[in-house]
């Protein structure tokens, strides 16, 4: 956390793409913020990862 108690660094998150919007990693805190393993967010696309997917 930084001095204001907020998250810093891959405290966050971190979801990567591809230029399609197919995600290909997936850190720890994000797949845990998101409440799936890392693993089975991976090959979908960041629109579905995120929720706002059809």
């Amino acid at each position: 956390m930084d001095e204001t108690g907020g998250p810093t660094g891959t405290e966050k998150g971190r979801i990567v793409g591809d230029a399609d919007g197919t995600v290909f990693e997936v850190d720890a805190a994000a797949a845990a913020l998101l409440g799936h393993p890392g693993g089975l967010l991976v090959g979908r696309s960041i629109a579905d990862v995120l929720g706002s997917g059809t």
